[in-house]
């Protein structure tokens, strides 16, 4: 899996980047990897139970170190954030409130 722009984080490089063995690290090795081949960044999360209906923060990627890297990382380019559906781990939420939810953690994250 080699990046081109856009870069899905978190969901796919954690679902797909199987050649490393534990789920919560394939999403910063991947950026690592690859981070001078990065200009567009999607924020998405992932986990077996949920697939990718998971809200960010409720998956397996290890958003802070996301996070880390992004700010030390000297990134400048575009955020995204995809929101599927809502099985997260509170079910009854809108689609409305896991967005909120994915949008506040990524904002808690970033300080921004």
């Amino acid at each position: 899996m080699v990046p081109s722009s856009p870069t899905n984080t978190g969901a796919h490089a954690t679902r797909d980047f199987v050649e490393v063995d534990n789920p919560a690290d394939r999403t910063l090795t991947f950026l690592s990897k690859h981070w001078h081949q990065i200009d567009f960044v999607e924020f998405k999360d992932w986990c077996e139970a949920t697939d990718l209906d998971t809200p960010v923060s409720e998956g397996l990627c290890d958003y802070y170190a996301v996070f880390d890297l992004i700010k030390t990382g000297g990134y400048e380019g575009w955020l995204l954030i995809e929101q599927n559906g809502n099985a997260g781990l509170q079910e009854g939420r809108t689609p409305l409130d896991c967005a909120r939810a994915s949008r506040d953690f990524i904002r808690r994250g970033l300080g921004v």
